[in-house]
């Protein structure tokens, strides 16, 4: 009988520390997931800004925690197919941008280390459980157009102060 208490408790305790590692690689899984789309959601000068920042806001653990916080591997990777192309307009005498769609891919990749209490006894001293998410999504960035300004005077509105 005792030894199957033993048994059923020691059983118990690898379920928990097994959930505590499902837990800490789906965490870091939902993580990586919203730090990939705020990074392909703006310009693909600066994405590593915005994961950045969805990663900061996601909560911070120690690192002596069960599950550390996720962190950024990688600056995300961006890889662009297409963007507007700047064109020389002849009515301005300037470069503009006419803006548009941009196309490609953000990468990122987050990692988290878990530390659980059972299973780290099983191995050697210094192992280490980490795991690491990795997601790919389109980028969502319209370039504006850049609109030269107005040097044709019969365009501009009267001004309602003026009444000669």
């Amino acid at each position: 009988m005792t030894i199957g208490i033993a048994a059923l408790l020691a059983a118990c305790l690898v379920l928990v520390d097994l959930s505590l590692l499902m837990w800490g690689v789906e965490s870091n899984d939902a993580i990586c997931l919203k730090a990939a789309h705020a990074a392909a959601c703006g310009s693909p000068d600066e994405p590593a800004q915005r994961a950045q920042t969805i990663i900061d806001n996601a909560g911070t653990h120690s690192n002596k925690a069960v599950v550390s916080s996720s962190h950024l591997i990688l600056p995300p990777t961006v890889h662009v197919t297409s963007q507007p192309v700047p064109q020389f307009d002849p009515v301005s005498g300037k470069v503009v941008n006419p803006g548009g769609t941009v196309s490609g891919t953000v990468s990122v990749v987050t990692e988290v280390e878990v530390r659980p209490f059972i299973l780290r006894k099983f191995f050697q001293s210094g192992h280490r459980f980490t795991f690491q998410s990795k997601h790919t999504i389109p980028i969502t960035y319209v370039v504006p157009p850049d609109i030269p300004p107005a040097n044709d005077e019969s365009q501009q509105e009267p001004d309602p102060d003026d009444q000669d």
